[in-house]
C-alpha cells in the first residue's frame, strides 16, 4: 500500500486528481496492520524536504512545458515567413513572367483593332465645289495598317466660267456624285500623339451630270496629320486628290477627270 508520504509527493507533482486517489486510499493507510510497526511522523526538516523537492520537479516539468511551447511557436513563426517568402517570390516571378510576355508581345505578335467613323469634305470638280460628306470602317493591323470600306456624296455647287462654256454640247457640271469602294492606309508612328497617315482608295459609284446619271470609276490618295483625341477617338485632316472615269458617259459629256479637295475624318474604335 503506498504511504501517505508518497501521497503527498504525488500530489505536489501531478495536483488534485493524485489528491483525489489519495483520499480513496487515506483510510487503508490508516488501517493497522496486523504485526507491523507504525511508521513514524516525519520530521520538519524531511517533510520541507520533501516539499521542496516536489516544487523543484513542478518546476522542471513546467520548464519542459514552457520550452517546448516555445519551440513550436518559433517552428510556427518561421513556417509563417517561409510561406510569406514563397508567395514573395512566386508573385515576382510573376511580374517576370508577365512582363516578358507582354515585352514579347509587343515586339513580334501584332496587335489588331478596328474603327468606324465620318468623314466631311470637298473637292473642287473643275469650276466647281462639290461638298462631301460619308462613312468609313476599317480593320487596324498592328496599330500600322489600315484596311476598310468606305463611302462618300457630294452634293450640287455652283458653276463657274468653266474653259468648256463655249462648247454648245457639252456638259460638266455634277449635281450630285455617290461613290464607294475599299482602302488601305499606313500609319506611321502610331504610338505619338501627332503622326501622318498616308491613304490609296479604289471604288465606283453612280454620277449626275445635268440631271443624266453615269456609272463612274472613283479612285483617290489623300495624306493627312492624325490627332489622337483619346484612347479610343482619332481626328484627322488633310489634301486628297480624287480620279474619276466615266465609262458610260457619251462623248458630249465632259466630267474633269481628277480633283484636288481636303477632308477630316472622325474615328471611333481600337487603334
Amino acid at each position: 500500500m503506498p504511504s501517505t508520504r508518497a501521497l503527498l509527493l504525488t500530489v505536489a507533482v501531478f495536483g488534485l486528481p493524485a489528491a483525489a486517489w489519495a483520499d480513496e486510499v487515506a483510510p487503508l493507510n490508516a488501517a493497522p496492520v496486523e504485526g507491523a510497526k507504525p511508521a513514524p511522523a516525519p520530521g520538519p526538516a524531511q517533510a520541507a524536504a520533501q516539499a521542496e523537492l516536489a516544487l523543484e520537479t513542478a518546476a522542471a516539468l513546467a520548464e519542459q512545458a514552457i520550452e517546448a511551447a516555445a519551440a513550436q511557436l518559433e517552428a510556427a513563426v518561421e513556417a509563417e515567413a517561409a510561406a510569406r517568402e514563397a508567395e514573395a517570390a512566386a508573385a515576382e516571378d510573376c511580374r517576370e513572367e508577365c512582363a516578358h510576355r507582354r515585352a514579347a508581345r509587343d515586339a513580334h505578335e501584332p496587335d489588331n483593332g478596328g474603327y468606324g467613323g465620318f468623314h466631311r469634305g470637298f473637292s473642287a470638280l473643275g469650276d466647281q465645289l462639290i461638298h462631301t460628306s460619308g462613312g468609313r470602317g476599317g480593320w487596324v493591323i498592328d496599330h500600322r495598317w489600315v484596311v476598310g470600306g468606305y463611302g462618300f456624296h457630294g452634293g450640287e455647287s455652283a458653276r463657274g466660267d468653266g474653259h468648256h462654256k463655249d462648247h454648245a454640247d457639252v456638259r460638266d457640271r455634277a449635281d450630285r456624285i455617290d461613290v464607294g469602294g475599299i482602302f488601305v492606309e499606313r500609319v506611321l508612328w502610331p504610338a505619338a500623339t501627332a503622326h501622318p497617315t498616308f491613304e490609296v482608295a479604289v471604288g465606283s459609284g453612280r454620277v449626275a451630270v445635268d440631271g443624266d446619271g453615269y456609272a463612274v470609276l472613283h479612285g483617290g490618295a489623300a495624306a493627312r496629320l492624325e490627332l489622337r483625341a483619346a484612347s479610343w477617338a482619332r481626328v484627322a485632316f488633310g489634301p486628297r486628290i480624287d480620279l474619276a472615269v466615266l465609262p458610260t458617259a457619251p462623248p458630249g459629256v465632259l466630267l474633269p477627270h481628277s480633283s484636288v479637295g481636303a477632308d477630316v475624318l472622325f474615328k471611333f474604335g481600337w487603334f
